[in-house]
């Protein structure tokens, strides 16, 4: 298998200058926990080329992080997409890419 780090993203509210009105904003944790994927399938496209996608079975993981012997569907953008965000957004392109 291949040893992954799995980073969340949480939701935290924000005040809002408008009385009791509040907005949530995402951000990622700080640190990642470790799990190992092993692929069951090749590589299927998704959106016209702009992402890929693999079925993977956890064969371990830290904590509660993913469930052991469940199969995920683990999504990917291209590496070119990646970077043409990059230019986009370059402080937050992770957040931007997860998020659409």
């Amino acid at each position: 298998g291949v040893e992954v780090c799995i980073y969340s993203l949480e939701e935290a509210e924000e005040g809002s200058s408008l009385g009791d009105q509040s907005s949530s904003i995402s951000t990622w944790i700080q640190h990642g926990r470790t799990a190992v994927l092993q692929p069951l399938a090749h590589q299927e496209v998704l959106d016209g080329g702009l992402r890929r996608a693999t079925k993977v079975v956890c064969t371990w993981a830290e904590g509660d992080v993913l469930k052991l012997g469940t199969v995920y569907v683990v999504k990917a953008f291209r590496p070119e997409v990646v970077r043409i965000w990059q230019k986009v957004f370059p402080i937050s392109t992770s957040l931007h890419l997860c998020l659409r």
